[in-house]
């Protein structure tokens, strides 16, 4: 079991006081974020092989954890037109959620790994039409998987990252659109300690998301996939890596 409770003191970054000269503009007014957190977990990690029927489960983790928090003068990166983005003080804000991490290994040769993160978080703003609203580039939802089939230097593996649907503004009316996004490769040992490796992103060459109307009227909006920031991310991407050990 693990936990922690305590105050804390985020100072603005170097960034956020005073830009890049570019999509991010500098805020140097900007107050430093003061609040109160805590956490509380279990982490089920047993040293020894958990017997099973065939011999099959000789490692496993489960990991599980709440977290909460209230701040006050929260700093939040807010983008405007032309995706420029300035941090400000939002005001009060309220932060709370929970993790789950699975992991498993099958035949000394089989990994599994899954994650899910759960997060809420709701400006306390004396303006109505902010009020509850969630805080600009923080997903709800945040899940991964990845499953990699290791013989001696040689693998095999897959994975997905899922992401729900953030925001760009305090209201909440520009939107960074949900994606699920899969990958994929493979590690190959070559000669004399040196092993090649290639690696598929967005395997599925996604470029375009449809975000599903409010309203019942309202037609499906086809948005370009986009990054936290609101950048369009690319599609289909390849990464060729050598390593060597000696």
């Amino acid at each position: 079991m693990k936990g922690s409770a305590g105050r804390y003191v985020r100072l603005p970054t170097l960034l956020e006081l005073f830009g890049d000269r570019g999509t991010i503009h500098g805020s140097p007014e900007l107050l430093p974020e003061r609040g109160t957190s805590a956490d509380l977990g279990l982490v089920w990690a047993p040293a020894r092989p958990i017997p099973t029927a065939a011999g099959a489960l000789d490692r496993i983790l489960v990991e599980a954890a709440a977290f909460g928090a209230r701040a006050r003068d929260s700093i939040a990166l807010i983008s405007t037109a032309g995706f420029a983005a300035r941090a400000e003080n939002v005001g009060g804000t309220r932060t709370y959620g929970a993790e789950l991490v699975l992991a498993a290994r099958l035949w000394s040769a089989l990994s599994l790994t899954a994650s899910y993160t759960r997060l809420v978080t709701e400006q306390l703003a004396l303006d109505a039409n902010l009020r509850g609203k969630a805080l600009p580039r923080t997903p709800g939802h945040l899940a991964y998987a990845r499953a990699e089939l290791a013989r001696g230097r040689a693998a095999l593996w897959a994975d997905a990252a899922i992401q729900s649907t953030a925001y760009l503004d305090q209201a909440n009316f520009r939107r960074v659109p949900a994606r699920a996004l899969v990958g994929a490769g493979a590690r190959v040992p070559l000669a004399a300690g040196l092993a090649a490796a290639l690696a598929v992103s967005n395997l599925a060459d996604t470029r375009v998301v449809t975000i599903p109307p409010d309203r019942p009227i309202d037609a499906p909006t086809p948005m370009a996939l986009a990054d936290l920031a609101g950048f369009p991310l690319p599609g289909r991407g390849f990464y060729l890596s050598l390593d060597w050990t000696y």
